[in-house]
């Protein structure tokens, strides 16, 4: 490799990580702003511990994801951070997922809307790691949810730059630029009811964002226990994908957490 590929590749890196950094920093102070508003405010605090069991094409056996998810209130707004762990580690590593995340709740023409900007990282291998960053527009009313949004997707492999590629212009990073995202789903109760009853059609979940074409199909319920705890059970299929010859890997899987609501 030649002193001003060299360059140039260092270059891209460089820019590479700032774009990634910038939309994270953002996403960080967004949450660390909310955290220290001042507590006149009604604030509310969710937690959610939840674990999926399932299988898939390229699994060894069954795997088990648990993951932890908290989320700060504080008016209109809200931020919120996630972690999800992988047993086995065959396909991903242990710590497989981190995401943060900032929102307004606001209305137009009093409708209700919810604005939220996300950045999520999977470390999938000590070699390769995925990033998403978006954003999403949500209308939710008493029996239907309407969201959508749109997606930047970077894959990174570390060993590839410069291995493969004989003029070493390749520096490991593949981009995705436009990925439309939603999601829709039918509620037999009104969202605050002590047990609910669900269906979706959808493409994202908390540490999952595919193309278009790839919808995933989710039935769920969940039951209030006590006013600030509810249990939550749901089935996921995750499909091969339409449109396309089988481009990821395809399962089912079952998920059952807590839900743990604390107002201050």
């Amino acid at each position: 490799m030649t002193k001003d590929r060299q360059t140039d590749s260092l270059n891209y890196r460089i820019c590479t990580v700032g774009r990634i950094a910038r939309f994270g920093c953002f996403a960080v102070f967004m949450f660390m702003l909310l955290q220290g508003m001042p507590y006149s405010l009604k604030a509310q605090v969710t937690h959610e511990v939840y674990a999926d069991a399932g299988s898939s094409t390229v699994s060894s056996g069954v795997f088990i994801r648990p993951a932890f998810l908290v989320e700060h209130r504080y008016g209109d707004y809200y931020g919120g951070a996630g972690f999800r762990w992988t047993f086995p580690a065959t396909v991903e590593k242990k710590f497989s997922g981190w995401q943060v995340s900032a929102g307004r709740d606001f209305t137009i023409r009093k409708i209700p809307f919810s604005a939220r900007l996300f950045f999520m990282n999977s470390p999938t291998t000590d070699i390769s790691r995925e990033r998403n960053m978006g954003f999403l527009l949500m209308h939710d009313r008493r029996h239907l949810d309407i969201h959508f949004g749109y997606h930047l997707r970077n894959y990174h492999v570390d060993d590839l730059s410069g291995s493969t590629d004989p003029a070493g212009d390749y520096d490991g990073n593949m981009w995705e630029y436009r990925n439309f995202i939603y999601r829709g789903t039918l509620r037999l109760n009104e969202p605050g009811a002590d047990w609910n009853l669900s269906a979706s059609v959808t493409n994202y979940d908390h540490f999952l964002y595919q193309q278009e074409t790839n919808p995933m199909l989710n039935v769920a319920g969940r039951y209030r226990i006590m006013p600030a705890l509810q249990l939550r059970l749901s089935a996921w299929y995750r499909g091969a994908g339409m449109l396309n010859l089988h481009p990821n890997h395809y399962g089912f899987y079952l998920r059952t957490g807590i839900v743990w609501q604390l107002e201050r």
